[in-house]
């Protein structure tokens, strides 16, 4: 499955993939035809917590992705720093910030975002528990994005 996103520096649009969050709200929005408000408003948390882990973590003051090709990539430098610990790895991240990282940096980001990434699974699940025991009232208040919700 793909979407149409524009190219930033063509201005034209090209095919991109789907990400976690963008199959999740397509998955909300079928749910909520076929099963009604509580399944879909467990579904919206589910994309809420999949949108802020693609999102990242500040590291240092450092915005780091937490998305499936960043972690990837980051475990990658803590397995080759487990093999040369005297290595550095330089890379430029999104937000245009150039570090240089060595094995105990790296790890200390890895774990950054492990810890990030448990923290919106661990808040996902208990916002779920909490959906299914809201009346139908609570329901159609909740807002699965509202940073109140989220550490």
């Amino acid at each position: 499955m793909s979407k149409l996103v524009i190219n930033g520096s063509t201005g034209q649009a090209i095919e991109a993939p789907l990400s976690p969050s963008d199959i999740a709200e397509q998955r909300a929005n079928r749910v909520a035809y076929e099963q009604g408000l509580p399944a879909v408003t467990v579904l919206m948390v589910k994309a809420e917590a999949e949108r802020r882990i693609e999102e990242g973590t500040l590291v240092n003051g450092v915005l780091i992705k937490a998305d499936l090709q960043s972690s990837f990539r980051l475990h990658g430098i803590v397995t080759a720093a487990g093999r040369d610990p005297n290595k550095t790895w330089t890379f430029m991240t999104d937000g245009g910030v150039k570090m240089t990282v060595n094995k105990t940096q790296a790890e200390a980001i890895f774990d950054a975002i492990e810890a990030h990434v448990s923290g919106m699974l661990a808040t996902s699940a208990t916002l779920q528990e909490l959906v299914a025991s809201m009346t139908t009232v609570e329901l159609e208040a909740f807002d699965p994005t509202d940073n109140a919700n989220w550490p």
